[in-house]
């Protein structure tokens, strides 16, 4: 690899070359902006150890710019940005409390028939949403919407399965910056 072009590489070499040029100035603070897009999931396993490394065993400040929210349990603070304002700052765990508090956990369903039970729903709850197979929402009386849902889908002969769970990052982010329970509707 040491003769090839660096543009002639795939993007996690890259990232790895970049990281590695930033590491040979033994930085106080390593600034990284969306390092593991295009990275294999070992690389960014591998990424995410030497992050820790560094800032943990080296003292170095690292911050690092990224859209993919299951990245930020990594972190030990974060800030979310939205729309240019940074609107939250914290220990990951910290802002998922805070956003449940706000807001709630999920309910979540999921139905064999899931279309349909998402028309139902939608009806009852308009901040339903699908989410992959199931249909998802934050609820600040959450035994009682699992149990309006539960009488819904029986209603309509639709089968499912409906829980809580606590939120994930992406919905705290969402809470937060403006999904509900976040006082930003």
């Amino acid at each position: 690899m040491e003769k090839r072009p660096i543009g002639r590489m795939s993007g996690g070499q890259q990232q790895r070359v970049f990281i590695a040029r930033a590491l040979a100035l033994e930085p106080r603070v390593l600034i990284l902006d969306e390092p593991t897009a295009g990275v294999d999931p070992v690389a960014r396993r591998q990424f995410w150890q030497l992050v820790h490394r560094l800032a943990h065993a080296h003292r170095v400040a690292v911050l690092v710019s990224t859209h993919y929210m299951d990245e930020v349990s990594h972190c030990d603070r974060l800030g979310f940005m939205h729309e240019g304002r940074l609107v939250a700052v914290g220990a990951p765990a910290e802002l998922a409390r805070e956003a449940e508090r706000r807001g709630g956990p999920l309910v979540a369903v999921t139905a064999a028939a899931f279309a349909p039970a998402f028309t139902r729903l939608r009806e009852h709850f308009p901040h339903a949403m699908l989410y992959g197979r199931q249909v998802r929402w934050q609820s600040a009386q959450p035994e009682r919407d699992t149990a309006r849902a539960r009488d819904v889908l029986t209603a309509a002969g639709i089968d499912a399965d409906v829980t809580t769970r606590p939120l994930s990052m992406d919905d705290t982010f969402v809470a937060i910056v403006g999904g509900t329970g976040s006082g930003h509707e």
